[in-house]
């Protein structure tokens, strides 16, 4: 059975954050960009 839409958006916003914080604590130059941008690429 495929998630809701919502489920999937949710999903995507956690992982999301998930790789912002991930290239903060790496101090990468612009870590709310970088981290998202890879990560749902990814995915």
């Amino acid at each position: 059975m495929p998630f809701p839409a919502f489920l999937r958006a949710a999903a995507t916003l956690v992982l999301a954050l998930a790789a912002a914080l991930l290239c903060a604590w790496l101090r990468t130059p612009l870590p709310w960009m970088i981290g998202p941008l890879l990560a749902t690429s990814v995915v």
